[in-house]
């Protein structure tokens, strides 16, 4: 390969690491800002009594929300 091939590669990856941490960070945000809405939408229909999300659920989902958005961060850094 030459050194122009190898740049180009590069350039690649580094554009599909900033499309990948924007997507990251819109889906961390939403877990974060959203976790009620989510669980009526997905949730809801499982529970017995359907009237707000217990707080273990509210928990776990914006841990996840708070990591999806480290990966995005760290994707948009290019750390990763």
């Amino acid at each position: 390969p030459t050194l122009s091939m190898l740049s180009s590669i590069v350039e690649k990856r580094m554009e599909q690491n900033i499309i990948a941490g924007i997507i990251f960070l819109i889906i961390g945000i939403i877990l974060e800002v959203f976790t009620t809405s989510l669980w009526r939408l997905c949730e809801k229909w499982k529970s017995k009594d359907g009237k707000a999300p217990s707080s273990s659920y509210v928990v776990l989902i914006r841990t996840l929300g708070a990591l999806v958005i480290l990966l995005g961060l760290l994707l948009l850094s290019g750390t990763i």
